[in-house]
């Protein structure tokens, strides 16, 4: 018996994704050349496999029984372009970007207008352990300040009353491009760990206010054949920005603007 048969060549799977990564995989169903073979013998016996195309790499192969006889895919990953042209989405032209919005707790005492809520609402901070300590009730005057419903015989319920916390809205916003042979240099250079504005982004980010920046996180990375697959990600900041002592914020000296 003819180890190929008369099985012709098959393409199963070719996808080009957002950054231009293509992921094929081609198939060939197969015969064992003769009978009463051993295993090892049999794989032996699976066909070469077919040429990378170019720009792409061999990632996979799997062989398994298929209607009587055998059949083996190959996996290929890499670039989706020609000799030519690799076709991939770049750190400066890729439309793979997302945000992704939540809201976080966060102790009451960094809320921006916070020393107003404690005149306001009767609060006061205890040095012991820094919980905030409010009335459980406001006067008369204290509620008519707050556009509150109050009498003079009925004390009116603090709003604030055990409240420690609140919520404000945190983001992650990620940028997805490709990067053929090698790792672009500088990828996880001293630039982690400071924040950038908005502007100094890549792709689009969501515009923010009350001086919100965004903090570069190390970014991450997956081999796809001969192409790098990379993510770069931004943590949104809270009012005012990421602590500049800590974070310093991303500028070239000569311009002040953004690197």
């Amino acid at each position: 018996m003819n180890t190929y048969g008369n099985f012709p060549l098959r393409v199963t799977t070719d996808s080009i994704d957002k950054v231009g990564i293509r992921h094929l995989v081609m198939a060939q169903k197969w015969a064992p050349p003769r009978s009463g073979m051993g295993a090892l013998d049999i794989v032996g016996a699976a066909p070469a496999a077919p040429m990378a195309p170019a720009w792409m790499g061999l990632i996979g192969i799997d062989t398994r029984p298929a209607e009587g006889c055998l059949e083996t895919r190959w996996t290929y990953e890499g670039a989706s372009g020609t000799d030519s042209y690799s076709g991939l989405k770049d750190r400066t032209n890729s439309l793979d970007y997302d945000f992704e919005a939540g809201f976080q707790s966060v102790d009451i005492k960094l809320f921006p207008t916070f020393a107003t809520l404690l005149k306001n609402f009767g609060g006061t901070v205890d040095p012991s352990d820094g919980s905030v300590q409010w009335a459980a009730t406001l006067t008369q005057q204290q509620a008519s300040a707050n556009g509150l419903a109050g009498g003079s015989l009925t004390p009116t319920a603090n709003p604030m009353y055990g409240v420690q916390d609140f919520y404000r809205m945190e983001g992650t916003y990620t940028y997805r491009y490709a990067s053929l042979g090698s790792l672009p240099q500088g990828l996880y250079d001293d630039k982690i760990g400071a924040a950038f504005t908005t502007g100094a982004l890549p792709g689009t980010p969501p515009t923010v206010t009350q001086g919100r920046n965004w903090l570069k996180c190390p970014p991450r990375y997956k081999r796809r054949g001969p192409v790098f697959d990379i993510t770069e990600i931004y943590w949104l900041s809270g009012p005012g920005g990421w602590p500049a002592p800590v974070y310093p914020v991303n500028t070239n000296p000569a311009t002040g603007q953004d690197l």
